[in-house]
């Protein structure tokens, strides 16, 4: 839950899973074994180690209704290993839903549209900040991953891109 300290009533709730283990997910689909990439191009990591570059999506055309009318939007996962035309393609499931972000209004009646506008920033940014923590040491120190293919390798999670969908 996130608040403002205002309106403590006003609760946003945020519900997510590991962002860890949808990496693991993703990486470990052997369905996508033979067609994920770990050599990089051009970066500077320890020999035998592979960057994983963490893709993030929302998408405001999907709104969840929750009980309560609260409502949420969906965060996607995918990875810049899996090549585009799988990333693509739902039914390849190359994307892991890892989030639900709070879009209940911001409650202060002495706040300006502005000040209301600048908590909205703030909310989203908070809850993507608590999603992704696990990404900055991982990216950092590296983790260990068993792929589709079986063989177990040395990664470093970063996240390279936000796309914000609103169609």
């Amino acid at each position: 839950m996130i608040l403002f300290p205002d309106t403590p009533d006003n609760t946003h709730l945020i519900q997510y899973c590991d962002v860890l283990s949808a990496i693991r997910t993703l990486l470990g689909n052997s369905a996508h074994a033979e067609n994920i990439v770990y050599r990089p191009k051009k970066a500077h990591l320890p020999s035998g180690a592979a960057l994983v570059p963490v893709i993030i999506a929302t998408d405001k055309t999907q709104l969840m209704q929750f009980s309560n009318s609260k409502s949420a939007y969906p965060v996607y996962l995918t990875l810049g290993n899996i090549p585009r035309v799988i990333r693509h393609k739902p039914s390849q499931h190359a994307c892991i839903l890892i989030a639900y972000l709070s879009v209940n209004k911001v409650m202060g009646s002495q706040l300006t549209a502005k000040e209301k506008s600048s908590r909205v920033q703030c909310l989203f940014h908070e809850s993507m900040r608590i999603i992704l923590k696990p990404l900055k040491k991982a990216g950092i120190e590296e983790i260990n991953i068993t792929g589709g293919d079986g063989a177990v390798r040395r990664v470093h999670p970063v996240l390279a891109c936000y796309v914000k969908n609103n169609v």
